[in-house]
């Protein structure tokens, strides 16, 4: 294939295939959920894998990163033209035993590579996942999307919207961490907003980096430490537009709450291990920057000191005001791996690393309510890599008037995704309640 043909790979977006490389971990956005019966999804959940094909096949083309392999040409990586081989990339995979057996399958897809010699994605559908529904894990390399860009992908493979002006469940998206404001008739999404037009000093800037290397050692042997080979993945769901009001009522947003409730499931993760909680622990959350270049990958991260005591309300306010001021110096200081080889003297950081005990991510649901061949999605489950030695990671979307939350962590060293999730979503059920 000629060099005309192919496209060079901005240097952030290469700079994700060096995590994957050098990292040892499958650096994977992962969006699973479950699908409802429809025309090509029995009422036993069992799916007709030849027909998703076909009908996928025609929708494939129109969704960029799908049809293009990443190859690397002279210590360059480059995007090649590659048309994929649907057999292999749509498959399906029966699920394990129990009632949490599409959720092992979650587990399992975590840690198992993409072969590098075919485009970077992979569909995996899963019968009976839930009574009556089709489990679906769909798959991309970090290297083809960050988590908006990854939402975006989905929805350009699900049925067409029937009216583009009618306003779909999801609703506009909104900043987590903007000024409160009025729940809106339809439940907020959760989505960042653009970066702000007033851009912080460079002083600024530069004392934001020092002060994320200036923090408390995070001394627990349960959050951090060398990664196991296996993972665990739960999910739960809160009422969005609940969960909104309450956030305001308290003086905050939604993704303040949702940062003030992971604290208290990362205490129990702790406790369960018979550590002494802290009364902060450190995370990191990504915060959307603006692309440039054509780049995929377009994100900064916010570190936050979240409180693992108190009342969720005053977790909430204290939060809160680390994130109106920290969100808009994060996004001016960029992302944090800008080359290959920076992300090679990241992972070496990353794997030795005291200063923040777990990755928070707070992504930009579906704009609409979303369903394969007629069949909906009635569950949303937003899957995040580990990486480093961070043992814990929780991502959320907003979704269909739910607030959808997933845990991935390393199931050798830390207890059930589960308990850690059901932490969490009770958390916010009470400061709904």
């Amino acid at each position: 294939m000629g060099s005309e043909a192919a496209e060079r790979i901005s240097p952030i977006d290469a700079a994700t295939l060096g995590i994957s490389v050098h990292g040892g971990q499958p650096y994977f956005i992962t969006l699973a959920g479950v699908l409802g019966p429809g025309e090509h999804v029995d009422v036993a959940g069992r799916p007709d894998a030849a027909a998703i094909r076909r009908l996928l096949a025609g929708r494939i083309g129109a969704v960029r990163g799908l049809a293009q392999r990443a190859a690397l040409r002279d210590g360059a990586w480059w995007w090649e033209p590659r048309d994929p081989d649907l057999a292999a990339h749509v498959r399906v995979e029966e699920p394990g035993p129990g009632a949490r057996g599409f959720e092992a399958v979650c587990g399992r897809l975590l840690m198992r590579p993409l072969p590098p010699d075919r485009p970077l994605w992979e569909i995996v559908l899963v019968p009976g996942a839930r009574p009556g529904g089709c489990g679906i894990v769909i798959r991309f390399h970090h290297v083809i999307a960050d988590g908006a860009h990854a939402v975006a992908l989905v929805e350009g493979l699900f049925d067409p919207a029937e009216d583009d002006s009618a306003k779909p469940p999801g609703g506009p998206a909104a900043s987590p961490t903007a000024a409160p404001a009025a729940a809106p008739a339809a439940a907020p999404s959760t989505a960042p907003t653009a970066p702000p037009s007033r851009r912080p000093s460079r002083t600024a800037v530069l004392a934001y980096r020092i002060h994320q290397f200036v923090r408390p050692w995070i001394r627990s042997r349960t959050l951090l430490g060398p990664l196991g080979p296996r993972r665990d993945a739960a999910g739960a769901s809160v009422d969005l537009e609940r969960l909104h009001h309450a956030a305001h009522a308290a003086g905050g947003t939604i993704g303040d709450a949702f940062l003030a409730a992971v604290g208290r499931g990362l205490a129990h993760a702790m406790r369960a291990a018979g550590e002494r909680v802290p009364a902060t622990i450190t995370v990191s959350q990504p915060v959307r920057l603006a692309s440039r270049d054509g780049q995929l990958n377009s994100v900064g991260v916010m570190i936050v000191p979240v409180p693992l005591g108190g009342t969720m309300p005053d977790a909430m306010r204290r939060i809160a005001r680390t994130t109106t001021a920290a969100k808009p110096v994060a996004r001016a200081a960029g992302t944090v791996i800008r080359s290959p080889r920076a992300a090679r003297g990241f992972d070496a950081f990353a794997r030795h690393q005291h200063l923040i005990a777990a990755v928070v991510s707070n992504v930009p649901g579906p704009s609409r309510r979303l369903a394969l061949a007629g069949s909906p999605l009635v569950e949303l489950l937003p899957l995040g890599p580990l990486a480093g030695n961070v043992r814990i990671g929780v991502t959320a979307a907003s979704y269909d008037g739910r607030f959808w939350l997933a845990v991935v962590t390393d199931a050798d060293h830390v207890i059930g995704a589960a308990e850690v999730a059901d932490r969490i979503a009770g958390a916010l059920d009470e400061l709904g309640a």
